[in-house]
C-alpha cells in the first residue's frame, strides 16, 4: 500500500540531501530544454621513488700467522640502485560503476539485484498496527520503492544502510530519521546522470531549478541521479505535467518531491 511519506519525510528534509553537494516558486513550472551535461574525473597519485642502497662494509685485514703474510683488505660494497618512480594513477570514472560514484551496476559488477531483496531486511516480516488496520515499517516501504526505481549501484549501498537500522521498526519518527540519514549518505554518491532528449532539446536539473526557485540544481541532481534512466524521465514528465496524473500540490517543490517519491501514482 502507498504510505504518506510526508508524515515522516518532509519536503525540506528530502531536498536537504544535497546540502553537502552545494548549498518562492514560479507559477509556470514547464521545463524548458537546455543543453546540460556533467561528468567527474579524478587523477591517481604518482608513486614515490625507491630508496638508494647503502654501500657494503670494508673487509677486515687477516691476522698475521707465524711467519705468514698479512691478510689483504676486503673490497668495498657497491652502492644500491635508486628505486624507480611509481606510475601515476588513472582518473576515476564518473559513469556506471566507475568506482568514483554509484551508477547502473553493483559494486561487484554483477549488474543485478536479487528479486525481493527487501525481504531480507531484519524487520521485513514486521507488521505495524494503525488506526485503520496495519501497514509495513517505513524503512521497508522505502526499500521496496527504491528497489523498483533506483540505479543498481545506489540501491546496493542504500539497502546495506537500511539493513543496519535497528530498534522498534514501527517507531515511525525514529525510523524516519534513520531512513533520512541513509538518503543523505547514499544519494549524493550517485553518478551524474546525463540529460535526456525531450520536446526537441536536452532536459536536466538545470531546467527544473530554472522553473522552481525553491529547488537548486544541486538539490534536484542529488535526488534524480539516484534513479534509473526510465524513472528519471518519468520524474521529468510528471513534473512537467506530461503524465496521466499530476501532483497539483500548488507548490513546485512539493510537486517535484511527489514525482520523485510517488512516481508510480502518476503514470
Amino acid at each position: 500500500m502507498r504510505m504518506n511519506l510526508e508524515r515522516f519525510l518532509a519536503t525540506t528534509a528530502i531536498l536537504a540531501v544535497a546540502a553537502a553537494a552545494g548549498a518562492g516558486c514560479v507559477v509556470n513550472q514547464t521545463v524548458t530544454p537546455g543543453n546540460d551535461a556533467g561528468g567527474g574525473s579524478g587523477g591517481g597519485s604518482a608513486g614515490t621513488g625507491g630508496s638508494a642502497g647503502t654501500g657494503g662494509s670494508a673487509g677486515t685485514g687477516g691476522s698475521a700467522g707465524t711467519g705468514g703474510s698479512a691478510g689483504t683488505g676486503g673490497s668495498a660494497g657497491t652502492g644500491g640502485s635508486a628505486g624507480t618512480g611509481g606510475s601515476a594513477g588513472t582518473g576515476g570514472t564518473s559513469g556506471a560503476d566507475g568506482g568514483a560514484c554509484l551508477g547502473d551496476y553493483t559494486l561487484n559488477d554483477a549488474g543485478t539485484i536479487p528479486q525481493n531483496a527487501c525481504d531480507n531486511l531484519p524487520y521485513a516480516s514486521t507488521t505495524c498496527p494503525t488506526d485503520g488496520g496495519s501497514t509495513i515499517p517505513v524503512a521497508l516501504d522505502f526499500c521496496q520503492r527504491m528497489q523498483k526505481h533506483a540505479r543498481a549501484g545506489v540501491f546496493e549501498v542504500f539497502f546495506n544502510c537500511l539493513a543496519s537500522i535497528s530498534g522498534n521498526a514501527c517507531d515511525d519518527t525514529a525510523r524516519a530519521s534513520d531512513v533520512q540519514a541513509c538518503i543523505d549518505n547514499v544519494f549524493p554518491q550517485a553518478c551524474m546522470a546525463p540529460p535526456f532528449t525531450y520536446d526537441g532539446g536536452s532536459v536536466s536539473c538545470a531546467d527544473i531549478a530554472t522553473s522552481c526557485s525553491s529547488i537548486s540544481e544541486a538539490q534536484c541532481n542529488a535526488v534524480v541521479n539516484a534513479y534509473d534512466g526510465t524513472t528519471r524521465e518519468d520524474i521529468y514528465y510528471c513534473y512537467d505535467g506530461q503524465t496521466t496524473y499530476q501532483p497539483n500540490t500548488g507548490d513546485c517543490a512539493s510537486d517535484f518531491v511527489d514525482c520523485a517519491y510517488y512516481i508510480d501514482d502518476y503514470l
